[in-house]
């Protein structure tokens, strides 16, 4: 009886997916992707191609951004969440989102590559560290092998189908809206797969097509003008039109927006303006990331004579930043950077038997926070940092990493997004404290200081 009515609820949802009218996105990756499998396993290039990306992982995406959207200030968001993209909790709900590939044949990179991208002027031991290489981290990155696993080819289009399934028109409205809010900023400062939040993954709508099956015209229309086109040109007006678009995303009259050239910030009483006392400590902050108290660098070219015209510049141009003031390697003409070298010497104490008087500042940019020295014997060589609560030791960084590529070829730019979401860092036994743990036995616990490191690292991007 359970396998019949298995069959009966899959023959009925091909059936309604058969009937069903779609609106068409054109993604394009602007730079390699990694993602797993279904089983969260590696894939080799085959199941890569196949597999592509898989609509509970633009699902799980799309979530993190409405949710980023509407946290702040709409009271009823977990309604919203769930009437569009279903829920777990209370017994369970299907959401009104339908999501189906569209793709054929997508292009792979094989493991073993190294992208190019420039070598800083730091080292590893004899290695140069490669600003690229950096970003993608342990994991997917061995000076030795170069990349770990194939990842999806830059530069392709990945269409994908979307459709809401409602029979209540004023809800469906509100259901669209929902999602374009959500769309507008994942394109913008999001991605998808492994080092998303790095810059790796990044990808945008370039158009979108059959739009006509959202029947509220003003909802329909909106579609049209913030998907179609808007990476055709980058200035100073695509820059204010796409500014106007976070605000409306973000919750309209409810979240005003301050714009300098370089940066964008929410007018709240305490500014995450880089350069404002106030945006170092821990006020002001969210429950969980939203785009209620955000800073974002949206810059137009860093030098116009001369604009970012491959991927790589661009991620690199971030990387060099993030290795100035998170890496502790040697390396010449570095800005002076009094948080790098105090981390350095309060864990390097530590690890030699000493005492830990202050949790890493570099700790702000997600936990595990990891340390390693070469030189010391091989039982004290790594250090972990992280929660020190039970079931909250893991935190994604508060930083987002994108890159946007603007034009058609061959006059195309790349324009790198910046994006910090001021929220808690860990969960805390104490309102207002941040309670970091060292690994290894020491079990020290200490406050993180502040934001200062994360702040420093924006304002070598504005500046």
């Amino acid at each position: 009886a359970a396998k019949q009515l298995r069959v009966m609820v899959i023959s009925t949802r091909t059936q309604e997916r058969k009937h069903m009218a779609w609106v068409r996105l054109n993604l394009e990756l602007v730079t390699p992707c990694f993602i797993a499998g279904a089983d969260n396993d590696h894939l080799n290039e085959q199941q890569l191609q196949e597999e592509g990306l898989r609509p509970p992982s633009l699902i799980g995406e799309w979530r993190f951004w409405l949710r980023a959207a509407l946290g702040h200030y709409a009271p009823d968001w977990q309604e919203r969440e769930s009437n569009l993209f279903g829920t777990q909790l209370n017994g369970g709900k299907q959401g009104a989102l339908r999501v189906k590939p569209a793709w054929k044949n997508l292009q792979t990179i094989s493991a073993g590559r190294t992208f190019g991208g420039q070598n800083c002027s730091f080292r590893e031991g004899t290695h140069p560290i490669n600003a690229l290489s950096y970003l993608l981290g342990q994991g997917l990155f061995d000076h030795n092998q170069h990349s770990l696993r194939p990842a999806l080819q830059n530069n392709q289009t990945i269409p994908i189908d979307i459709a809401i399934r409602t029979r209540s028109p004023e809800q469906a409205k509100l259901l669209w809206q929902d999602l374009r809010h959500a769309l507008w900023l994942w394109q913008l400062f999001g991605g998808v797969g492994a080092r998303s939040r790095r810059g790796w993954g990044s990808i945008q709508i370039r158009n979108i097509s059959n739009d006509t099956i959202i029947q509220d015209e003003e909802e329909r229309e909106k579609w049209t003008t913030w998907f179609n086109n808007s990476f055709a040109t980058w200035g100073d007006a695509e820059r204010s039109t796409f500014i106007r678009r976070i605000h409306k995303a973000s919750g309209g009259t409810q979240t005003r927006l301050y714009s300098s050239p370089r940066f964008i910030i929410t007018d709240t009483k305490t500014t995450t303006n880089p350069n404002h006392a106030d945006a170092t400590t821990f006020a002001g902050e969210q429950n969980f990331s939203n785009m209620g108290s955000i800073c974002a660098v949206l810059r137009t070219p860093l030098n116009p004579l001369n604009p970012l015209q491959s991927w790589q510049e661009a991620l690199c141009t971030i990387g060099q930043k993030m290795l100035n003031v998170r890496s502790n390697a040697p390396g010449r003409d570095r800005p002076q950077n009094e948080l790098r070298v105090q981390d350095h010497n309060n864990v390097y104490n530590l690890a030699t038997g000493g005492a830990l008087t202050a949790a890493p500042y570099r700790a702000a940019f997600g936990l595990p926070h990891n340390c390693h020295f070469a030189e010391l014997p091989k039982a004290r060589q790594d250090i972990s940092f992280e929660g020190a609560k039970d079931k909250a030791v893991r935190r994604a960084s508060p930083v987002f990493i994108h890159v946007a590529r603007f034009g058609i070829a061959p006059d195309v730019q790349y324009i790198p997004t910046v994006l910090w979401m001021k929220s808690k860092l860990t969960e805390a036994p104490i309102a207002g404290s941040r309670p970091i743990k060292s690994g290894v036995g020491h079990g020290h616990t200490h406050e993180i200081p502040d934001w200062s490191v994360v702040t420093e690292f924006l304002n070598q991007i504005i500046y």
